[in-house]
């Protein structure tokens, strides 16, 4: 049990260095995105409501990276037996949820549009890849509750 107890410390140590990197990126694609086709969104706003837009996206990119962050910090805590709060498994399955919202959404848009099919697959593929850690790291982190009541308990 305990080779067993130390896979999944290190696994949960792994994942959780993901999801820092998958908050990394999703800022970095959300401020790329705005500084790409800003413009487009917005062509009806005036001066300071263009700024108020920027500020307001850079906030909401600024939360996403700090949610991951503490997602993250907090598994790789978890798996170097630092016990944690639930909270980070609470937020971990909202962002499960969202994630596969997103996944839906990507999937039927990619079926109804009809352009940029390359970007719709990169972006599933990258979305895909990113529930599937999360999903894992929730898994992993109930597995080393299991395994350490277990052998508490022995």
């Amino acid at each position: 049990m305990n080779a067993m107890l130390r896979k999944t410390e290190v696994d949960l140590t792994t994942l959780g260095t993901g999801v820092i990197l998958f908050g990394a990126w999703a800022f970095i694609k959300l401020a790329l995105t705005v500084l790409l086709y800003g413009n487009q969104y917005t062509e009806s706003l005036s001066g300071i409501e263009i700024t108020i837009f920027y500020i307001i996206i850079l906030v909401f990119a600024a939360l996403i990276f700090l949610l991951h962050f503490y997602i993250g910090i907090s598994a790789r805590g978890d798996g170097k037996g630092k016990r944690k709060t639930v909270l980070y498994m609470i937020l971990l399955g909202l962002v499960i949820f969202v994630d596969s919202l997103a996944l839906i959404a990507e999937i039927v848009l990619m079926f109804f549009s009809n352009h940029g099919l390359l970007n719709l697959l990169i972006t599933l593929l990258i979305d895909v890849t990113s529930f599937v850690i999360h999903f894992e790291l929730f898994v992993n982190a109930i597995k080393i509750r299991v395994l350490r009541s277990k052998e508490a308990q022995a």
